[in-house]
């Protein structure tokens, strides 16, 4: 519990015994005075449960789990099918090697990986036949999933910009993450899509009552990226202030804003230069 200003100033300058007449008003809105939220460090299973927005038990639970459960089985397979065709375009041996390009052998073992796991089975959102088709019943069936999902999802446009130019990426002349930073999809990968929206109430709820008990806390994010996570936090630990109409009451000292590339700093800078000072930048190692 916190008293806001105005209670201590009330309390204060009233004749002892007394009511003011702000008290009066104040009573009809307790919450000018005193505020309870749960303490994060008390909270017990339903408890935290209660942080997260979601009864999956529910009609409209048990409907939001299976549209995410389409989501991911059609992503996986198409997922998988663009590996399948980019294992088929390259061979390991003819990549080129270099200690630059040393990664580029890792990620194609990673994707041999994915294939073996998705042909015994083991991937159990992909379809079962995804990594038998030819060239041609691969593509048909990639057109065919792309059109059950939505225009505007932009982690399939992303797959999409990275199966198309794998070549280029695959011989060291560009990066996929500078693609899909160009093509302006990699904050949209983060930031949209109805799968993501339990996330953000969920993460909005834990900073919330994390605020409210230590509003001078010191928030260091690790792989702030593209700042979606960035503006959820920040919109919860900015308040209206209602003792002062028109101004704003920050809930932490400083927000550490790291990425490991700097890359991202003047986006950052530019998306959360409203907010209050004391947001600061850097990459770390």
């Amino acid at each position: 519990m916190r008293l806001s200003r105005r209670a201590i100033h009330m309390a204060a300058t009233r004749e002892p015994g007394k009511p003011g007449k702000d008290e009066k008003e104040a009573t009809r809105e307790p919450y000018y005075r005193l505020q309870w939220k749960q303490d994060i460090d008390f909270l017990d299973t339903d408890g935290a449960h209660s942080l997260y927005h979601s009864d999956f038990h529910s009609p409209a639970g048990a409907a939001y789990l299976g549209e995410v459960y389409n989501f991911h089985t059609r992503l996986e397979t198409v997922t998988v099918l663009y590996i399948c065709g980019v294992l088929e375009m390259f061979r390991q041996d003819g990549l080129p090697t270099g200690p630059s390009l040393k990664w580029f052998h890792g990620f194609c073992n990673c994707m041999c990986h994915v294939k073996v796991e998705a042909t015994a089975g083991r991937m159990r959102l992909c379809e079962r036949n995804a990594t038998s088709l030819n060239f041609q019943q691969r593509e048909q069936r990639i057109t065919q999933l792309l059109s059950e999902l939505p225009e505007d999802f932009p982690q399939l446009e992303f797959n999409a910009i990275i199966y198309k130019n794998m070549a280029d990426i695959f011989n060291g002349r560009v990066a996929g993450i500078d693609l899909a930073v160009k093509a302006e999809v990699l904050a949209r990968v983060y930031a949209d899509g109805p799968i993501h929206d339990v996330a953000r109430k969920s993460l909005s709820s834990v900073v919330d009552i994390l605020a409210h008990k230590n509003p001078t806390m010191r928030v260091l994010e690790i792989g702030a990226g593209t700042g979606s996570c960035t503006s959820i936090a920040l919109d919860v630990l900015i308040v209206d202030d209602r003792d002062m109409p028109g101004h704003h009451a920050k809930r932490y000292h400083d927000y550490a804003f790291t990425d490991i590339s700097p890359a991202f700093f003047e986006k950052a800078e530019e998306l959360f230069g409203v907010y209050p000072p004391m947001t600061k930048h850097s990459t770390y190692r």
